[in-house]
């Protein structure tokens, strides 16, 4: 039976199509073709698995998740992505980013035995390629995780250790034919750091030689004509001028230290976070204590400034407790006070709000995890479903031979079918070179903020797909766009005809689930899941609406469709 209706495309245009409302299963054209797909879905079963459960897909949900301070559905999800990577590994560099934001999110939460054991891993997996000589090794991520080890291991008070893995770091970025003056500046100024940490003054002032070495031929760079290194260079020469002054200090040479600190001038990048603590390093160790305050004040000013401020302990550790210390030596017993009393509330709100969001954070980790082991118990009875159905198909195709002239009488409406199918491919292209025109304006000039915050949007949605998690809503977009969500209101309302927010997702969804139906064979459940519903139901309606068939139907079309 077929009947006109109208469906409508991206830009709110209509246009009349045939519309199939006959449900029954259309046959392969051939027998052998049933039989030989039969072997093939079988065999390729586990394949098609993989290709759905992309680790990008929880990479990024756990970056977002990151980004607002849930660490435990972050550290879940990082494991998640960290997962799906199989031997043999093909994309190291995201296999090891992967693992080292894994391992950070285990450093944040204190486990730094777990931070280590995963960096260890890393490190020996990176030492197999650097002994196979893997041509894209990657010498800077390697030598990083190797500094992030030692970084643990001081944590642990495993100081020799440490030290080897500073010196490891340092040995594997000079092994490549790659120049990586700017990370072995940072890493050998990370290392001085350390050293200093470990009291080991000799040792740090060798690291921070080197660091002025690495630093001059960046220099050399710059006057080259390398300006995009320019500011680096400049901040920089500002931090190693501090590590100088502060090792010369530790090792008794206050003069000296006195003279190097005043050398350094006065400017913005003097209120870089990494050297305003440097600063105040020097100052505290100087006794300078009314001066480590105005520092301490700076600081807290930019803490206040900050995209996500908030109430920690570290900042109760890192920045209440110093200035309490601060003021107790500089004599200021009343202020000090004071900060004794706001460290004490500040302990109950930090305890207060870190039970409630471990509360949060967990019961929606527990329902992530049963949600997890119902989609693996779905699939397993799923695959006992096909292969019962497979069965079936098998004895009816060698017992039905009337099973092909139901197939000569259908011929008509699969061509009607195909022809709604085409449109719809049309109209999707029409979408896409859309989108693909407002990545590509590059007028900024003449281009409204609400036309340059869309822009960011749409590559934002081509890019990151954050559409594919269900719990994603107009604060997270917002905060993944870095503005507020009545700018991105706004920008959506003026450039997508008046849309919603929500009606944007979800048109977003609606076309990766229909890209999906097309190109894997996952149940239509689990490809609603993966596009980001929460509602078989809510998912089948936006379909129909947008489509007018059914999920089931447009696959049917699309996989006849390619095979032809």
């Amino acid at each position: 039976m077929i009947s006109e209706q109208k469906i409508c495309s991206y830009d709110r245009k209509c246009v009349t199509l045939p519309l199939k409302i006959s449900r029954q299963h259309e046959p392969m054209n051939k027998l052998t073709y049933v039989l030989v797909g039969i072997i093939l879905l079988l065999a390729c079963q586990e394949k098609d698995e993989d290709v759905v459960a992309q680790p990008s897909s929880f990479f990024e949900r756990a970056i977002a998740y990151d980004r607002a301070w849930k660490y435990h559905l972050a550290g879940y999800y990082y494991q998640r992505a960290f997962d799906e990577y199989k031997e043999p590994i093909k994309n190291w560099k995201n296999y090891f980013e992967t693992g080292y934001r894994l391992a950070i999110m285990k450093y944040r939460m204190q486990d730094f035995n777990g931070a280590l054991r995963l960096t260890t891993s890393l490190a020996a997996k990176g030492d197999s390629l650097l002994k196979g000589g893997d041509k894209y090794f990657p010498y800077d991520t390697h030598a990083f995780t190797l500094a992030f080890i030692a970084h643990c291991q001081l944590e642990l008070n495993h100081i020799n250790e440490a030290k080897d893995n500073c010196k490891r770091a340092y040995e594997v970025l000079t092994m490549s034919d790659i120049d990586y003056v700017e990370n072995r500046m940072i890493l050998c100024a990370s290392n001085t750091d350390e050293f200093i940490e470990m009291n080991d003054y000799e040792g740090a002032e060798r690291w921070n030689n080197r660091a002025y070495e690495a630093l001059a031929h960046l220099e050399k760079k710059v006057a080259k004509g390398d300006r995009k290194n320019a500011d680096l260079a400049m901040e920089y020469r500002k931090t190693l001028s501090l590590n100088k002054a502060i090792i010369l200090q530790r090792k008794g040479r206050i003069e000296e230290a006195n003279r190097e600190f005043e050398a350094v001038t006065d400017s913005n990048l003097m209120r870089h976070p990494n050297n305003l603590e440097a600063q105040l390093e020097f100052l505290k160790g100087a006794k300078q204590y009314k001066e480590a305050l105005v520092v301490m004040d700076i600081l807290d000013s930019i803490n206040a400034l900050s995209k996500y401020p908030r109430i920690t302990f570290e900042n109760i550790r890192d920045r209440m407790v110093p200035r309490y210390e601060a003021n107790l030596e500089a004599g200021l017993t009343d202020k000090a006070l004071v900060t004794a009393s706001n460290i004490c509330a500040a302990i109950d709100s930090a305890l207060k709000a870190q039970q409630h969001s471990d509360i949060a954070e967990l019961t929606i980790l527990y329902e992530t995890q049963q949600k997890d082991e119902a989609l693996a118990e779905s699939k397993h009875k799923a695959r006992i479903h096909l292969i019962l159905i497979i069965t079936l198909t098998i004895l009816f195709v060698t017992a039905s031979t009337a099973y092909w002239r139901v197939q000569l009488s259908k011929r008509e409406l699969r061509e009607k079918n195909r022809q709604l199918f085409e449109t719809i491919q049309q109209m999707e292209r029409k979408e896409e070179k859309a989108e693909v025109n407002v990545l590509n304006n590059n007028d900024t000039d003449n281009c409204s903020a609400s036309h340059q915050l869309y822009r960011n949007i749409v590559a934002l949605m081509r890019e990151k797909r954050p559409y594919t998690d269900n719990i994603l809503n107009r604060e997270m977009l917002a905060q993944m766009l870095g503005t507020n969500y009545n700018y991105v209101a706004d920008a959506i309302k003026e450039c997508a005809d008046g849309m919603t927010i929500g009606e944007y997702v979800d048109d977003w969804r609606i076309r990766h689930a229909a890209q999906m139906l097309i190109s894997t064979d996952e149940p239509v459940g689990l490809i609603a899941d993966l596009s980001g519903f929460n509602s078989r139901s809510h998912f089948n309606t936006l379909f129909r609406q947008k489509y007018m068939m059914a999920p089931s139907e447009y696959r049917r079309i699309g996989k006849e469709e390619t095979i032809v």
